[in-house]
């Protein structure tokens, strides 16, 4: 097994407490396992499908880590929908906190462990079937050491699922402009550049796409520290991005084929497995 600390992990661009920061005052999110045929859910009947064809091939009982899992509505979805065990890791016990209130009001039967990815505890290591991450890797330098130490928590052959902002295109370039503090928090990937980051992880890639054509809600326009006047300003922006997101949406909704694309697209995601040992 590889040693993690000899890989290296690079800068943690955001670090724990930004994340603790960001949480504390939080609600906890929607729940996900009901479905619901309002426009605006659009994004969530899209996700679920991500996770069905990526989760293809998991059986039922086989068990789940998500990386990173603060206050996260996709554990209990996994327990629920693909029957799967779920774990979730965190380093930010608020985070933590939130994870388990989510596991809870969603009554799905689950761990949440408070450690670091790179330093977790031994027992997590090569146990899981399927490992996935949202919004995690981009935040560390050396990506593909971050996707080693993901790695590390696979059983051979395991699946995992990594998605990110795509902020390489347009939403890159307003989030540079309107909130520069969040966008340097960021290492900037594209579609080759993470594929090429699992590939140097020692993973092999099964695809990796550009998903979804639009969602502003990825965009982050303003800061707790920005001016009132800034604040109001920027949600009205926000707002109006969700309409046109929304009527998009909609558009999608009556059969309109609007590619993922690297200038418009919200995520970029990479679906691939951890090599079984040579015989």
């Amino acid at each position: 097994m590889t040693d993690i600390a000899a890989c290296g992990k690079g800068e943690d661009k955001a670090g724990e407490a930004y994340w603790t920061g960001l949480w504390k005052d939080r609600p906890l999110p929607k729940s996900v396992l009901h479905d619901d045929p309002i426009i605006s859910e659009h994004f969530t009947r899209a996700w679920k499908a991500l996770f069905k064809q990526a989760l293809e091939g998991v059986p039922a009982g086989s068990t789940l880590l998500e990386i990173g899992c603060s206050g996260s509505p996709w554990l209990p979805y996994c327990h629920h929908a693909h029957g799967l065990r779920v774990r979730g890791l965190d380093y930010s016990e608020i985070g933590c906190e939130q994870a388990r209130a989510v596991l809870a009001r969603d009554k799905a039967p689950g761990e949440v462990v408070c450690a670091d990815f790179f330093a977790p505890p031994p027992e997590l290591r090569g146990s899981h079937d399927a490992v996935i991450s949202i919004g995690v890797v981009e935040h560390f330098t050396d990506t593909a050491g971050c996707l080693r130490a993901f790695a590390e928590f696979l059983r051979p052959g395991g699946v995992m699922l990594t998605i990110i902002p795509n902020l390489s295109g347009l939403l890159g370039m307003l989030q540079k402009r309107l909130n520069r503090p969040v966008y340097d928090l960021h290492v900037i990937l594209n579609r080759e550049k993470l594929a090429a980051a699992h590939r140097d992880a020692g993973l092999t890639v099964v695809s990796c796409e550009y998903f979804m054509f639009a969602n502003s809600g990825v965009l982050v326009p303003c800061g707790p520290k920005d001016r009132p006047s800034r604040r109001w300003l920027m949600q009205r922006f926000q707002n109006r991005l969700g309409g046109m997101t929304e009527f998009l949406w909609a558009r999608e909704e009556r059969g309109w084929r609007l590619p993922p694309n690297v200038f418009t697209s919200p995520y970029v995601v990479c679906v691939a497995r951890k090599p079984a040992p040579a015989a």
